[in-house]
């Protein structure tokens, strides 16, 4: 699927233009700062910071957009195999373990994804790999320190999978006897990550810079949000309800 869809329609809609413009640039030498100049329409707020452009960069040189798409793709692969060895540590049935091999890669959302350039899998991934770290006992200084380190990469590539993958870290650090620093790592990986979201786009939680742009304006409002989550064709929670 994402070697084939680069030939069978241009680049859709949503986030991919923006990330796709990026790559273009980086690629063309361009700096960071071109980068986001580069993906941001004159007149509108920079949408979105350029660590996952610098994530698939080296795809993007070597097949443009189908590399990486292929980078994308390869992450959702790792991300199937991290939860089937999982599912192998808890005793799941190797033959289970292939069927849900298999739905996870031919249905929503890695399906969709692995078409579009669009930030989720990563979160996913850093997740998934975050589990797998935080299922030790007790989480040693390696341990803690990637979990630092899947915290910092999802945080830089978009504030909000800070949800995802800092949770798992905490309590990983919880259950360990370096509170101590596990904290400090964490607290600086979340730092660093929003750093960069506040460098690329002025605030790390991009065009919501008030407290009130949080707060919905009408009843509807939160209605469209929620309607959004469970229909969107993208990955909405109906469309992946197979995966549960």
């Amino acid at each position: 699927l994402a070697a084939a869809t680069p030939h069978l329609t241009p680049p859709m809609f949503g986030d991919e233009p923006y990330h796709l413009a990026m790559l273009a640039s980086l690629a063309g030498g361009g700096s960071i700062a071109d980068a986001l100049a580069a993906a941001t329409p004159p007149g509108l707020p920079t949408l979105h910071g350029p660590a996952l452009a610098v994530l698939l960069l080296p795809g993007y040189l070597f097949l443009g957009r189908t590399g990486a798409l292929l980078l994308l793709a390869a992450a959702g692969a790792l991300l199937v195999a991290l939860v089937a060895r999982r599912a192998a540590a808890l005793g799941v049935p190797a033959r289970r373990r292939a069927i849900l091999a298999g739905l996870l890669l031919t249905t929503l959302p890695l399906a969709v994804f692995s078409t579009q350039i669009w930030v989720e899998v990563v979160g996913a991934l850093a997740a998934a790999a975050a589990l797998l770290l935080a299922a030790r006992r007790p989480a040693g200084v390696r341990d803690l320190t990637g979990l630092a380190g899947l915290t910092l990469v999802a945080v830089a590539v978009k504030a909000r999978l800070a949800l995802v993958t800092a949770p798992i870290a905490a309590v990983a650090a919880w259950r360990g006897r370096r509170r101590t620093l596990a904290a400090v790592l964490l607290a600086g990986a979340c730092a660093a990550g929003l750093a960069v979201g506040w460098l690329a786009l002025g605030h790390p939680f991009g065009p919501f810079r008030r407290l009130p742009d949080l707060l919905p304006h009408d009843v509807r409002q939160p209605l469209t949000v929620l309607g959004g989550l469970v229909f969107d064709p993208a990955g909405g929670l109906a469309f992946a309800a197979p995966l549960l």
